[in-house]
């Protein structure tokens, strides 16, 4: 019993530690002043998958048009909707012909999964200079895009991923997402993201430093040649859990990436 007990004791100490670490590191974005960009910002491209979103995708889809970004475009993936999210979109696309741009989904080869698939689809059309992914179910603040860019640009940044702010519905929306942001604030060192621990070894943090890697699939913006660099979703055409992978293949690759909560963002 003595030797549980010091191991739960560890354990709560360990954890409880990491939580006062990333309640100090893991902020919102910074805040951009109105009018920050001009018509010279860098070209962004707010890539979205979907597939049966029509309860969602409209509200997704004005976020990113209503983005206070001077320079963007919205480019969706329709990948055989059958729901009326089609419909949808094509009404989007007659209001907002400059800004919003719908491709149909090809056939989905045997090797790779859907979702990666999919976002490999939209990174082949995507002429921005930066790329961000998001999910059809969320919805952006007006300013998300132009806290991200000033990031990148300001930090020198390759890649950024956001935590949402989650709505959630289902029992086991609210069962198991709780869940898996109490393991990512209690188990990882947020800093240690994009900063490798400088307690180890020079030798070994090139290493190390992928197995503190996380991200978010439900919002991921990279440099385009960065994201181009790595193989892209590519690289991760098979994997489960695409958005962990790609922040890994980001951080073998010698690139900076930071994570954020996505308060007054997403």
């Amino acid at each position: 019993m003595t030797f549980l007990f010091y191991i739960a004791l560890g354990y709560l100490l360990i954890t409880g530690g990491i939580l006062l670490l990333n309640k100090r590191d893991f902020t919102p974005l910074p805040p951009t002043p109105r009018n920050y960009f001009d018509e010279q910002a860098p070209a962004v491209t707010i890539c979205i998958p979907a597939r049966n979103e029509a309860n969602s995708i409209e509200r997704c889809v004005r976020s990113a048009i209503d983005q206070l970004y001077p320079n963007h475009h919205v480019l969706v993936l329709d990948d055989g909707s059958t729901d009326g999210t089609s419909e949808i979109l094509e009404s989007l696309t007659q209001q907002y012909p400059e800004l919003v741009t719908v491709m149909s989904g090809r056939p989905k080869p045997d090797d790779w999964l859907g979702k990666s698939w999919a976002c490999h689809q939209l990174s082949k059309q995507a002429l921005g200079d930066i790329l961000i992914f998001i999910d059809a179910d969320t919805w952006l603040e007006p300013e998300a895009t132009s806290k991200v860019v000033r990031t990148m640009g300001s930090d020198v940044v390759d890649f950024v991923t956001l935590w949402p702010k989650q709505k959630l519905g289902t029992f086991w929306e609210k069962t198991v997402i709780p869940l898996v942001y109490f393991a990512l604030l209690t188990l990882l060192p947020t800093r240690y993201v994009y900063q490798s621990p400088k307690w180890l070894p020079s030798f070994l943090r090139q290493k190390i430093g992928p197995f503190f890697a996380a991200a978010n699939g439900q919002f991921m913006a990279f440099k385009k040649n960065a994201y181009q660099a790595i193989g892209g979703h590519q690289s991760v055409k098979n994997e489960v859990v695409e958005d962990v992978e790609l922040a890994k293949n980001i951080k073998r690759g010698g690139y900076r990436m930071k994570m954020y909560h996505g308060q007054n963002a997403i």
